[in-house]
């Protein structure tokens, strides 16, 4: 069954200092005009944050963000078989992340069907 669902979020931070960082501009996001951090989050199905992980400046999308938390990889890989988590498309389908089809794989009725019950 489904875990909950992960996704990044940006918090907002103050301009670090240089002296607390080696690259400021690293956590600022266009997207955002905003300094901050990519923090990884997993929440259940009553909205409640069940796993974060803070291990990327806010410059990092979603996808290099979850690669480098490596303790939310072992937490996820380390779900019993027939448990996993929902996803966007900036994660990799697999056998404990489900992900929506993208592209021209939306065509068929099936995965139309599979997205809009994800």
């Amino acid at each position: 069954g489904v875990v909950g669902a992960i996704d990044g979020w940006f918090a907002f931070i103050n301009k670090p200092s240089s002296k607390a960082v080696t690259n400021q501009t690293d956590f600022f996001s266009e997207k955002y005009q905003r300094y901050g951090l990519n923090v990884q989050a997993v929440c259940d199905s009553k909205l409640r944050f069940i796993y974060l992980s803070i291990s990327s400046p806010g410059k990092t999308n979603d996808a290099i963000a979850f690669h480098r938390a490596k303790y939310l990889q072992k937490w996820i890989e380390e779900l019993p078989e027939e448990y996993f988590l929902i996803g966007d498309n900036a994660y990799r389908l697999n056998s404990t992340m489900l992900v929506p089809f993208k592209g021209s794989h939306k065509r068929n009725e099936f995965n139309r069907s599979y997205n809009f019950y994800l």
